[in-house]
């Protein structure tokens, strides 16, 4: 269920590979299998928000509206009692389901108001902007694009330049 920084059954992914390969029903079938393989893990295992926050984002997928607010709503619940989690990262989860869920305008209104946007964002939150086809809508929006090129920008200057590992130089220190 878990692999690396990514909490979620297998089945999430296929599903996502088949709506992109034009297989909803497919897709459909591999969230609901998804989905139960999270349910037994959430009854073994009940203070897992990040499985109630993929269990929101699957929700969504199956067309559960109030069911995936419900489990947002739980998961803030636990991020409220001190869960560690990375806000940014966080709150691009909420623009998933939003969009999954087509509330373009609400899931860009989310972002705009995004208080954790700083000059040096994280570089997995970045990337996920830069290439998460479900965040495809929120990047074609013009308000996105100056927090967007900003970000990227940012990301583009710490990458680290080839045969300096060794030494940790990145573009950014001018080594």
């Amino acid at each position: 269920l878990e692999e690396g920084r990514t909490v979620g059954p297998t089945a999430y992914w296929q599903g996502r590979a088949l709506m992109m390969s034009g297989r909803p029903a497919a897709a459909l079938e591999a969230w609901r299998r998804a989905l139960e393989v999270l349910e037994k893990r959430l009854a073994q295992e009940r203070n897992r928000p990040d499985y109630l926050r993929m269990k929101a984002l699957l929700l969504a997928h199956l067309g559960e509206a109030e069911a995936a607010e419900r489990t947002w709503r739980l998961f803030l619940e636990f991020k409220e009692r001190g869960s560690r989690f990375d806000t940014l990262s966080t709150n691009l989860d909420r623009i998933r389901i939003l969009l999954v869920l087509g509330k373009r305008e609400e899931a860009v209104a989310e972002f705009l108001a995004e208080e954790n946007w700083s000059p040096e964002p994280s570089l997995a939150s970045v990337s996920a902007l830069r290439l998460d086809p479900l965040l495809d809508p929120l990047r074609a929006d013009p308000r996105v694009q100056p927090i967007l090129q900003a970000a990227i920008a940012w990301q583009e200057s710490q990458r680290i330049v080839p045969g300096a590992a060794a030494g940790g130089a990145s573009k950014s220190d001018g080594r």
